[in-house]
């Protein structure tokens, strides 16, 4: 069965050509509707020229003229008709509508209408017929003057809507403040809400500050990000120190007594070096010289210390030097520091002297709210861990001389704060941070999607400072954007067919397209997709429920062209797989051709989901010998059609009887003659079941169910339409069902006795030979021809008596079916059971010729000996 399905017709003239002449006559091959299918719909007080009589009895149809209705109509309430469609279409211009509904078969078909009642509701005889599907599809066609009809084609009843669909998704890993996105769409019918998922991010860059030669004060950072940066391997940043000493040389000293000033802020003074040179001219003089030399603050006069240095007499004739270096325990302030020679017996001067400082002392690093102490540093180094807050700067303090470096190790951090989309001026928002990982989903609503361009933009991290790194979001936007279509399906007895393409205008993730089947599927044969016109490919990415297959078609972009069919079957093969060679359309008596392509053990078809499921089921042209075809019925109306014989590669067609099974649990049936109709019938896996037998083939009638195996002992009979025949018992027997006789006599009783009589009528009916009126003056010749034989012949009398007595019994069986064979039958006699299946002319026939040759064989046997003697007359 079809889902409802409707035609609008607005007929209306138009500029066309003539009158279209090819469709067939509408008088033939057309049947007229019932006038009970032809009604009217118009509005209080709507005039439109005809009223439902005029169309009864002359509205025709090709097929289907008991479910086609017509409503007669206005093109505005044919809207209304069409409310429940997928696509709601307004109505066209002019006065009349038709409505053209069938709920059961979808086939199109052409359609005959009174010419007199259309020109006079339009004034004039229309040239071309409007119509609109209620998927919403528009069609024309043209009309033909017939015999007094108007003939059109009205192309199908059914066409289902099916649905392309895919995800529009834009992905930022991670998308940055100010991103923009644009995509495009091309239509905007079936779009549904975006729907943005935003994943916390923590974007992150290392901020490694140092300064050499720092001085006490010096500050590094700030260090930025929205959370507290982090230091190497995690945890607070690494802060790293290193002291060492600063010196100073100076050379070249003036003779006699001379003074070295200490560079400006050159620090604490630690130690000093003093190197005094003699002149070479001395040498060799066999006297060592003494030197004396003090070192002073000349701004205060303060006499650090004051020291002598002998140098030894050098007879080689060079100039001899000696250095001394002296350790203050004591502090020397910064400032100007003179060396003066005190003596030196004519004999040297001071040649160079250097000042080194003592390295840093009470060095603190610190922060807002913690510090390290890394005390009296000197000339080694060392680290520890600060702790920084985001913004924070690191300042160092330190006393003594010498240098500082210092270092800190801090890797900035920004987490998703405050992310929002903009969707072409609407804005989706979520306030507060996302933690790394952290998704948060929000909805849009899809009427901010407009055709064309959409531009999506990211905002993220609002008020970070321009060296922050950058705030990011883990950004998914998505909205389904489904394209509906009317596709016209091929309707077939075990198969329903879709061959549908689409054209992306945008591109899409996860696309699928959604087929509803007019019917509820057993399975789905294949379906094969093709991308812009390359090779078909089979795929196994669908899911089947019900009424809808969904085929997974992945990720399409913009211009692509997709193309999939779908072959969906109504019957499920059993251990094994078929292919239709001769399909039965939808809305036809089953008879359909298949090839069995592979078979299993227990090879079958499931044929119970099928429009025509609940008949009997049954093979024939096989290809095969040795036929053992029979269909199991269960108690809940499955059926399954066995072929046990069939090899891979033979073909058969299906068709159905119109009689119904209803087992207690199940039965086997097989169908040994369509026509009678007449079934054989026995237990499947359950014996003993009573069955219900419901025959269609009846006009309201009184039916019989027979028993062919026990010479016409009717079962049961039924005078409703469907005939409805019980049986208690489901033993391997032959049934048949007849139309019961109007004679009671002919009709027999019940059981087994005379129960023959009326079934051999509706059996031999069509033959004239079958007459009584014929059997009987035949069997009389017959008896009086044997008596005539035994008299003018030495065939004896007994011959003629048995040659009548089987005459008669002839006779007897043919005035009155049953009586003989079904006496014969109850006690066992086979052979005389025999003569209620026998035509009754070939039994007379073969009694003659019996008869015949009884004489022939009697004459043989009993003719006289006879010699012949040839006499002469003799001599004297």
């Amino acid at each position: 069965m079809v889902a409802l399905a409707l035609v609008a017709l607005v007929i209306m003239s138009a500029v066309a050509p003539a009158f279209f002449a090819g469709t067939a006559a509408a008088n033939a091959g057309m049947v007229g509707l019932p006038d009970s299918n032809i009604s009217e719909d118009l509005p209080s007080g709507a005039e439109v020229g005809v009223s439902a009589e005029d169309f009864r009895g002359s509205t025709m149809t090709t097929r289907h003229a008991s479910t086609l209705e017509v409503v007669v109509t206005t093109p505005e309430r044919a809207d209304d008709y069409l409310a429940n469609s997928s696509t709601v279409v307004g109505g066209s211009t002019g006065d009349l509508a038709l409505v053209l509904q069938d709920s059961e078969h979808a086939a199109g078909r052409e359609v005959a209408l009174p010419m007199d009642a259309v020109k006079s509701a339009l004034g004039h005889v229309p040239e071309l017929v409007f119509g609109t599907h209620d998927d919403g599809e528009r069609w024309t066609r043209e009309v033909s003057e017939q015999s007094g009809l108007l003939v059109f084609e009205v192309p199908h009843f059914s066409s289902n809507a099916v649905t392309f669909e895919g995800n529009v998704t834009l992905s930022g890993d991670p998308a940055t403040d100010g991103v923009a996105y644009e995509y495009e769409l091309g239509s905007t019918d079936s779009v549904g809400d975006p729907v943005v998922n935003m994943t916390g991010v923590s974007n992150s860059e290392w901020d490694n500050e140092s300064v050499t030669d720092s001085a006490s004060g010096y500050t590094l950072g700030p260090f930025s990000g929205n959370v507290d940066p982090v230091g190497p391997g995690g945890g607070e940043p690494l802060v790293s120190v290193a002291g060492s000493t600063t010196s100073n040389s100076v050379s070249g000293f003036d003779t006699g007594r001379h003074k070295w000033i200490t560079p400006d802020q050159f620090g604490t003074v630690k130690r000093v070096t003093v190197g005094i040179m003699q002149d070479g001219s001395y040498a060799g003089d066999g006297a060592d010289t003494t030197y004396d030399y003090s070192i002073v603050n000349q701004d205060t006069g303060y006499v650090f210390g004051t020291y002598s240095v002998t140098i030894s007499d050098d007879s080689s004739g060079g100039y001899d030097k000696e250095e001394r270096t002296h350790t203050f325990n004591t502090d020397i302030d910064t400032g100007n520091i003179k060396i003066e020679l005190t003596s030196n017996q004519g004999k040297g001067n001071i040649d160079t002297a250097t000042v080194e400082s003592e390295g840093p002392s009470n060095v603190v690093v610190s922060t807002s709210g913690d510090s390290i102490d890394f005390g009296n540093l000197g000339s080694s180094s060392d680290n520890g861990r600060l702790n920084v807050s985001k913004g924070g700067s690191v300042t160092v303090t330190y006393s003594g001389g010498g240098t500082l470096d210092l270092t800190v190790e801090a890797k900035e951090i920004t987490e998703t704060t405050d992310p929002g989309v903009e969707l072409n001026g609407q804005w989706i928002n979520h306030t507060g941070t996302l933690a790394e990982g952290e998704t948060v989903s929000l909805t849009g609503n899809s009427s901010w999607i407009q055709n064309g361009t959409n531009r999506v933009n990211v905002s993220v991290g609002d008020g970070l400072s321009a060296d922050a790194p950058p705030a990011a979001v883990g950004l998914n936007y998505q909205h389904s954007a489904a394209s509906t279509q009317s596709v016209e399906y091929v309707g077939e007895a075990w198969s329903e067919r879709y061959n549908v393409s689409r054209t992306w205008s945008s591109d899409r993730s996860d696309a699928t397209l959604t087929v509803p089947f007019a019917s509820t599927v057993a399975a789905v044969r294949e379906v094969q997709v093709r991308l812009n016109g390359g090779d078909w490919q089979t795929t196994t990415s669908y899911t089947l429920d019900g009424t809808d297959v969904v085929v997974q078609l992945g990720s399409v972009a913009a211009g692509d062209t997709t193309e999939v069919r779908v072959n969906g079957s109504l019957v499920r093969v059993q251990n094994g797989s078929i292919t239709v060679l001769e399909p039965t359309t939808a809305g036809n008596s089953l008879e359909t051709t298949f090839r069995v392509d592979s078979r299993g053990e227990n090879f079958a078809l499931q044929v119970g989901g099928t429009d025509e499921g609940q008949f009997v089921h049954y093979l024939t042209n096989q290809s095969w010998t040795a036929t053992e075809d029979s269909a199991v019925v269960e108690s809940d109306g499955s059926q399954a059609l066995y072929a046990p014989n069939a090899p891979e590669g033979g073909t058969a067609t299906a068709r159905t009887l119109a009689l119904e099974v209803r087992p207690q649990t199940d039965v086997r049936v097989s169908v040994t003659d369509p026509a009678r109709p007449e079934v054989r019938v026995g237990p499947a896996d359950v014996t003993g079941d009573s069955v219900e037998y419901v025959f269609h083939g009846g006009d309201g009638t009184t039916h019989e169910l027979v028993s062919a195996s026990r010479d016409g002992a009717i079962i049961s009979s039924s005078t409703a339409s469907p005939a409805v025949l019980s049986y208690d018992s489901d033993t391997d027997e032959l049934l048949y069902i007849r139309e019961k006789a109007s004679s009671e006599s002919n009709a027999g009783g019940g059981g087994g006795g005379g129960g023959g009589g009326a079934v051999d009528e509706v059996r031999r009916s069509s033959s004239p030979l079958s007459s009584p009126v014929v059997i009987g003056p035949l069997g009389a010749m017959l008896v009086l021809g044997a008596f005539g034989v035994s008299r003018r012949t030495r065939v004896p009398t007994v011959a003629a008596i048995g040659a009548s007595v089987l005459v008669g019994a002839v006779v007897v069986e043919s005035l009155a079916p049953g009586s003989i064979s079904g006496v014969a039958s109850a006690v066992g006699l086979e052979f005389a059971s025999g003569l209620g299946q026998v035509s009754p002319v070939l039994w007379l026939a073969g009694g003659g010729i019996a008869l015949w040759g009884a004489y022939r064989l009697i004459g043989r046997l009993t003719r006289r000996e006879t010699v012949n003697l040839n006499l002469s007359r003799g001599g004297k």
